[in-house]
């Protein structure tokens, strides 16, 4: 289990406990019984002065019982939790931003799923380990939708872009009308190394221009996905065979994404390094 999702996991219990003490639900049990208690402490002759203290806390126990044992309550506990691990409000492009959040609406659900199961045996841990590979799918989501809004106004890639094929038409200006054998050397490695600098940007460029298409088509995978969870608890006798085939499916998906970013990273980084370079 990824380390984040474990520390996430193990927070939700506490977090679900606040949920429910602190609920509107209990606010206005807690809000409602003080002022029964003080303004109308006896309605009726034979009532005692306790009873609505006694009734109140009673009400709130309810309350918290039945908002520990939601599904929604802990779904929604859970999504809170990745929202703060995976902050959406950082990607400023809106539709970028809107389709994470479409995204992690599933994890909610799935963990909602989840924790409705949590009893039986033959279907929570099917349920619970698709929840960590949907996690680890949302994690890559929004690393490249990050990247995808980063991309987009990142200034330096701008400057980059102006450059290269400024440095480019100069070197082999000079290369042209160059006698020098040493000085042709030197010209040629500052030609190869630019015609790198310059490949790593269309190349990265190539890849980012996939980026609304590529998240289009993972918001649909995901969403196709999901799909063949949700009958899921109701084959209890092919749960092991169906949870087992979704759970390499999602994989998949995380392994191929996983592939892309990393391609993204090296390119972003080996086009920031000469983005430096030509500063220094």
């Amino acid at each position: 289990m990824n380390d984040w999702y474990t520390e996430i996991q193990q927070k939700a219990s506490n977090a679900n406990i606040q949920q429910a003490l602190f609920r509107l639900e209990s606010a206005v049990v807690v809000a409602g019984t003080l002022l029964l208690t003080f303004l109308l402490p006896r309605p009726f002759p034979w009532w005692p002065v306790w009873a609505w203290p006694v009734l109140g806390l009673l009400a709130w126990a309810i309350v918290i019982y039945s908002s520990l044992t939601d599904p929604d309550t802990y779904g929604t506990v859970i999504w809170q939790l990745l929202c703060e691990k995976l902050p959406v409000k950082l990607i400023e492009d809106a539709t970028m931003r809107r389709q994470v959040n479409a995204a992690l609406a599933y994890q909610r659900r799935i963990e909602a799923a989840a924790y409705r199961y949590r009893d039986q045996a033959d279907i929570h841990p099917q349920l619970a380990a698709l929840a960590e590979r949907f996690a680890a799918w949302m994690e890559l989501l929004h690393r490249l939708a990050r990247y995808q809004d980063t991309y987009t106004r990142d200034y330096r890639i701008a400057d980059l872009r102006k450059q290269l094929p400024q440095e480019i038409e100069s070197l082999v200006s000079r290369r042209k009308f160059e006698r020098n054998p040493q000085i042709q050397q030197r010209l040629d490695a500052a030609l190869e190394e630019v015609g790198r600098a310059w490949e790593t940007l269309r190349l990265l460029e190539a890849e980012m221009q996939q980026g609304p298409a590529r998240m289009t088509q993972q918001l649909s995978d995901l969403e196709r996905l999901y799909g063949e969870v949700q009958p899921l608890a109701a084959q209890l006798k092919l749960a092991g065979g169906i949870g087992n085939r979704l759970q390499n499916d999602i994989q998949e998906q995380v392994e191929r994404l996983s592939g892309v970013l990393q391609n993204i990273d090296r390119l972003y980084s080996a086009a920031l390094e000469a983005s430096h370079a030509r500063k220094t």
